[in-house]
Protein backbone atom coordinates (compact mmCIF):
# COMPACT_ATOMS: atom_id res chain seq x y z
CA UNK A 1 0.00 0.00 0.00
CA UNK A 2 2.79 2.22 1.02
CA UNK A 3 4.62 1.06 -2.18
CA UNK A 4 1.59 2.77 -4.82
CA UNK A 5 1.72 5.96 -2.67
CA UNK A 6 5.77 6.48 -2.54
CA UNK A 7 5.53 5.66 -6.76
CA UNK A 8 2.51 7.41 -7.90
CA UNK A 9 3.18 10.66 -9.72
CA UNK A 10 1.78 13.78 -9.32
CA UNK A 11 0.12 16.15 -11.69
CA UNK A 12 3.32 17.97 -13.01
CA UNK A 13 5.30 14.33 -14.52
CA UNK A 14 2.11 12.80 -15.63
CA UNK A 15 2.47 13.78 -19.06
CA UNK A 16 4.74 16.63 -21.10
CA UNK A 17 3.88 19.69 -21.33
CA UNK A 18 2.25 19.86 -18.06
CA UNK A 19 4.09 23.11 -17.34
CA UNK A 20 3.51 24.99 -20.24
CA UNK A 21 -0.13 24.48 -19.88
CA UNK A 22 -0.35 25.81 -16.21
CA UNK A 23 2.04 28.87 -17.34
CA UNK A 24 -0.53 29.72 -20.19
CA UNK A 25 -3.91 28.93 -18.09
CA UNK A 26 -2.63 31.00 -15.40
CA UNK A 27 -2.15 34.16 -17.80
CA UNK A 28 -5.20 33.56 -19.68
CA UNK A 29 -7.49 33.13 -16.49
CA UNK A 30 -5.35 36.24 -15.02
CA UNK A 31 -5.64 38.86 -17.15
CA UNK A 32 -9.00 38.23 -18.76
CA UNK A 33 -11.73 40.66 -18.20
CA UNK A 34 -13.95 38.07 -16.67
CA UNK A 35 -12.40 35.81 -13.94
CA UNK A 36 -15.35 33.25 -13.78
CA UNK A 37 -16.12 31.27 -17.43
CA UNK A 38 -17.47 28.01 -18.56
CA UNK A 39 -14.69 25.96 -19.97
CA UNK A 40 -15.53 25.86 -23.77
CA UNK A 41 -15.15 29.82 -23.52
CA UNK A 42 -11.83 29.70 -21.72
CA UNK A 43 -11.16 26.84 -24.64
CA UNK A 44 -11.65 29.39 -27.01
CA UNK A 45 -9.93 32.07 -25.26
CA UNK A 46 -6.81 29.86 -24.30
CA UNK A 47 -6.73 29.18 -28.57
CA UNK A 48 -5.56 25.86 -28.49
CA UNK A 49 -5.27 22.08 -27.07
CA UNK A 50 -3.79 21.19 -23.99
CA UNK A 51 -0.52 19.86 -24.50
CA UNK A 52 -0.35 17.98 -21.07
CA UNK A 53 -4.65 16.29 -21.41
CA UNK A 54 -7.49 15.75 -23.27
CA UNK A 55 -9.01 18.85 -22.56
CA UNK A 56 -8.58 21.85 -20.38
CA UNK A 57 -10.86 21.08 -18.20
CA UNK A 58 -8.86 18.05 -16.66
CA UNK A 59 -6.02 20.63 -16.69
CA UNK A 60 -8.04 22.64 -14.14
CA UNK A 61 -9.65 19.80 -11.54
CA UNK A 62 -5.84 18.59 -11.65
CA UNK A 63 -4.69 21.50 -10.48
CA UNK A 64 -6.95 22.73 -7.02
CA UNK A 65 -4.16 24.63 -6.47
CA UNK A 66 -4.47 27.24 -8.96
CA UNK A 67 -7.98 26.80 -10.23
CA UNK A 68 -11.55 26.48 -9.24
CA UNK A 69 -15.02 25.42 -10.19
CA UNK A 70 -18.39 26.63 -8.83
CA UNK A 71 -22.17 25.03 -9.03
CA UNK A 72 -22.96 27.86 -12.07
CA UNK A 73 -19.91 25.37 -13.63
CA UNK A 74 -17.68 28.42 -14.25
CA UNK A 75 -13.30 28.21 -13.24
CA UNK A 76 -11.88 30.43 -12.25
CA UNK A 77 -8.11 31.65 -11.03
CA UNK A 78 -8.05 30.63 -6.63
CA UNK A 79 -6.39 34.12 -6.43
CA UNK A 80 -9.59 36.01 -8.36
CA UNK A 81 -12.06 34.25 -6.80
CA UNK A 82 -11.37 35.71 -3.64
CA UNK A 83 -11.74 39.44 -4.60
CA UNK A 84 -15.04 41.02 -4.42
CA UNK A 85 -16.75 41.58 -7.16
CA UNK A 86 -16.74 44.91 -7.62
CA UNK A 87 -14.83 45.37 -11.00
CA UNK A 88 -16.35 47.09 -14.32
CA UNK A 89 -15.29 45.30 -17.06
CA UNK A 90 -16.17 47.61 -19.96
CA UNK A 91 -14.75 51.00 -18.22
CA UNK A 92 -11.86 48.60 -16.57
CA UNK A 93 -12.10 50.03 -12.92
CA UNK A 94 -12.68 49.30 -9.42
CA UNK A 95 -16.54 50.46 -8.88
CA UNK A 96 -17.78 52.44 -5.75
CA UNK A 97 -20.52 50.87 -3.52
CA UNK A 98 -23.32 53.15 -5.33
CA UNK A 99 -21.88 52.38 -8.66
CA UNK A 100 -21.93 48.73 -8.19
CA UNK A 101 -25.11 48.31 -6.64
CA UNK A 102 -26.82 50.54 -9.75
CA UNK A 103 -24.77 48.57 -12.39
CA UNK A 104 -25.66 44.89 -10.63
CA UNK A 105 -29.63 46.24 -10.17
CA UNK A 106 -29.18 46.96 -14.37
CA UNK A 107 -28.03 43.39 -15.04
CA UNK A 108 -30.57 41.85 -13.67
CA UNK A 109 -32.80 43.81 -16.60
CA UNK A 110 -33.77 41.18 -19.20
CA UNK A 111 -31.54 41.74 -22.23
CA UNK A 112 -28.51 43.02 -20.50
CA UNK A 113 -24.76 42.14 -20.43
CA UNK A 114 -23.10 40.95 -17.00
CA UNK A 115 -20.25 43.53 -16.73
CA UNK A 116 -19.31 43.43 -13.21
CA UNK A 117 -16.76 40.54 -12.68
CA UNK A 118 -13.15 40.15 -10.22
CA UNK A 119 -10.60 42.45 -11.40
CA UNK A 120 -7.50 41.13 -13.09
CA UNK A 121 -4.53 39.76 -11.79
CA UNK A 122 -1.47 42.30 -11.48
CA UNK A 123 1.65 41.74 -13.63
CA UNK A 124 3.47 40.81 -10.16
CA UNK A 125 0.57 38.51 -9.42
CA UNK A 126 0.30 35.94 -12.37
CA UNK A 127 4.03 36.39 -12.26
CA UNK A 128 4.57 35.25 -8.72
CA UNK A 129 1.73 32.10 -9.59
CA UNK A 130 3.96 31.36 -12.66
CA UNK A 131 7.00 30.95 -10.64
CA UNK A 132 5.12 29.00 -7.57
CA UNK A 133 3.99 26.45 -10.41
CA UNK A 134 7.47 26.21 -11.79
CA UNK A 135 8.95 25.47 -8.68
CA UNK A 136 6.14 22.83 -7.71
CA UNK A 137 7.41 21.09 -10.77
CA UNK A 138 10.96 21.29 -10.21
CA UNK A 139 10.04 19.54 -6.63
CA UNK A 140 7.85 17.13 -7.88
CA UNK A 141 11.23 16.28 -10.22
CA UNK A 142 13.24 15.89 -7.37
CA UNK A 143 10.82 14.38 -5.74
CA UNK A 144 10.70 11.70 -8.62
CA UNK A 145 14.93 11.87 -8.39
CA UNK A 146 15.03 10.65 -4.92
CA UNK A 147 12.85 7.91 -5.12
CA UNK A 148 15.53 6.09 -7.14
CA UNK A 149 18.15 5.40 -4.26
CA UNK A 150 16.31 2.39 -3.97
CA UNK A 151 17.60 0.94 -7.13
CA UNK A 152 21.35 0.81 -6.08
CA UNK A 153 19.96 -0.87 -3.01
CA UNK A 154 17.95 -3.51 -4.39
CA UNK A 155 20.71 -4.37 -7.20
CA UNK A 156 23.61 -4.91 -3.99
CA UNK A 157 21.20 -6.98 -2.01
CA UNK A 158 20.21 -9.17 -5.35
CA UNK A 159 23.85 -9.10 -6.31
CA UNK A 160 25.45 -10.27 -2.61
CA UNK A 161 22.27 -12.95 -2.67
CA UNK A 162 23.49 -13.98 -5.72
CA UNK A 163 27.04 -14.35 -5.34
CA UNK A 164 26.10 -16.23 -2.03
CA UNK A 165 23.99 -18.64 -3.47
CA UNK A 166 26.10 -19.60 -6.37
CA UNK A 167 29.51 -19.28 -4.15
Amino acid sequence: MWLSTWFKEGPYLKTSGRLADLLAAIQVLGTFEFAAREIDKWEKRLGRQPRSANSWRDVFLEHPEFFTYDDDKKFSLVWRRSFTRDYDTVNKCILSGQELLDLKQAEKEPGSIGRVSRKPLEREQIELLCNLAIDLHEREIQRNQEKRWWIAGVIAVTTALIAIVFD
